[in-house]
């Protein structure tokens, strides 16, 4: 886990408002953060990841909940390159414009299984 408030290590390993050059950076310049012993780029920062939940000013608790099924405004996690590093953790939530709107510093993360 990184400190958020050591700035001189967070620009090794993310993508944020002192280090983007105030726009999106290649994925892959930065160190790799670690899950489970597999390397992981750009966990944090760079751009905000959409999240299929739907905003709700309360979630049911526990592991893991789910939002609503519908709604008009999405969630977003983690922060961007025009976030400060308070914001880059992953459980950071907040909420997004409509959906059909485009942000310069949003994105989504593709998943694949390992073989």
């Amino acid at each position: 886990m990184l400190k958020r408030n050591d700035i001189e290590k967070l620009k090794t390993y993310a993508v944020f408002w002192e280090n983007s050059a105030r726009t999106t950076q290649l994925v892959g310049q930065k160190k790799p953060l670690f899950v489970d012993g597999k390397p992981i780029h750009d966990l944090n920062g760079n751009v905000s990841v959409w999240v299929k939940d739907w905003d709700r000013s309360q979630l049911a608790g526990g592991t893991d909940p789910q939002g609503p099924s519908t709604g008009s405004h999405r969630l977003m996690r983690g922060g961007s390159w025009g976030s400060g590093a308070s914001l880059l953790g992953s459980a950071y939530r907040f909420v997004y414009n409509d959906p059909s709107e485009r942000k310069r510093d949003a994105g989504f993360r593709l998943v694949r299984t390992a073989k």
